[in-house]
C-alpha cells in the first residue's frame, strides 16, 4: 500500500517513517532554530511530504519560502532567522538588528515596542518575494563584502563596527544616531577607530559627516550622549575646549576611561 493510501486509512506508520529526521537535517534545524527555507527543506525531504509536514500542523509556514519546524508562536530567534532566509541568498543581519545580537544595550524601545528586523542585501539583488509577515525594513549596498560581516557568529551578520554605523546611517533622528555611535562605544562593544574606518570606506554613506564628527568628539572622551551635547553647545558659543577623560592602558593590558586631571592607580 502506498504511502499516501496509509494516510487516508489513518495508518500511523506513514506518519512514523515520515517524522524521522535524518541526522544532517536535525542538526541544520538545530543551527538555524527550527527555521528553514522551502528550497532547503526539499533537499531532505520530497514535496509531498513538506506539504503534509505543514497540512498536519508539525510544521507551520510562516511566509513564502519559509518552514518553521513547529506550530506555536516564533520566538524572536527565529523571526530573525526567517528574515533572513526570507530576504534569500547573501543577506546578513545589520544595524541595530545586529548590533542587539552582538550586546548592545539600551534601544530595545520598550518591551512591547515592535522592533523592525533589518536584513542588508547586496544591491545587484532585488528581494520581490510577498511579505513574509513580520516587521522588516530591507536595506541594499553596494559596499557588502566579506570582511564586512563575521565569519563565525549565527545568525549570518555584520560586524559590529559595520552594525553601529550601518545603524547609525538609518537612524530616525541625528540625535539617536549619535546615541548608538556613543552607546557602542562605552558598553566596549567597539574602539572608535574601528568605527570610523567603516564610515571614511564609503564616501556616499548617509549621514557621513555627522558620524566622522562625532567620532571625532568619543576620540577625545565624549562618550554619553551629554557629553556630545555639551561638546556642541561649546563649540556654538566659542568657549574653550574642556578637559575630558582620556583612554589609558597599563602593561599588563588592563585599560579604560579616566577622568581628566586623574591618573589610574
Amino acid at each position: 500500500m502506498s504511502c499516501a493510501l496509509y494516510r487516508r486509512a489513518g495508518d500511523s506508520r506513514c506518519m512514523s517513517r515520515i517524522s524521522r529526521d535524518p541526522p544532517g537535517l536535525t542538526d541544520l534545524l538545530r543551527e538555524q532554530a527550527g527555521v528553514l527555507s522551502a528550497t532547503s527543506a526539499l533537499g531532505w525531504m520530497s514535496r509531498q511530504e513538506l506539504r503534509w509536514r505543514v497540512a498536519s500542523g508539525r510544521w507551520q509556514r510562516p511566509c513564502h519560502g519559509i518552514v518553521v519546524a513547529h506550530s506555536g508562536p516564533m520566538t524572536q530567534k527565529q523571526q530573525l532567522w526567517a528574515a533572513l532566509l526570507w530576504a534569500g541568498e547573501g543577506a546578513v543581519l545589520a544595524g541595530i538588528t545586529a548590533a542587539r545580537l552582538d550586546g548592545l544595550e539600551g534601544f530595545s524601545g520598550g518591551e512591547r515596542a515592535l522592533q523592525p528586523i533589518h536584513p542588508l542585501v547586496p544591491a545587484c539583488r532585488s528581494v520581490r518575494r510577498k511579505s513574509p509577515g513580520l516587521s522588516v525594513v530591507v536595506h541594499y549596498s553596494t559596499m557588502l563584502g566579506s570582511g564586512d560581516v563575521h565569519p563565525l557568529r549565527e545568525p549570518r551578520r555584520t560586524r559590529v563596527a559595520r552594525s553601529l554605523v550601518d545603524a547609525a546611517a538609518w537612524a530616525g533622528s541625528d540625535r539617536r544616531a549619535q546615541a548608538l555611535l556613543a552607546a557602542g562605544v562605552q558598553q566596549r562593544l567597539v574602539r572608535p577607530g574601528d568605527l570610523l574606518a567603516v564610515v571614511t570606506g564609503n564616501e556616499r554613506r548617509p549621514r557621513r559627516a555627522m558620524i566622522k564628527a562625532t567620532l571625532d568628539d568619543i576620540t577625545g572622551g565624549a562618550q554619553a550622549l551629554s557629553e556630545l551635547d555639551f561638546t556642541r553647545l561649546v563649540r556654538r558659543h566659542r568657549l574653550p575646549e574642556p578637559d575630558r577623560q582620556y583612554a589609558w592602558t597599563r602593561p599588563d593590558g588592563v585599560g579604560g576611561w579616566m577622568p581628566a586631571g586623574r591618573r589610574p592607580g
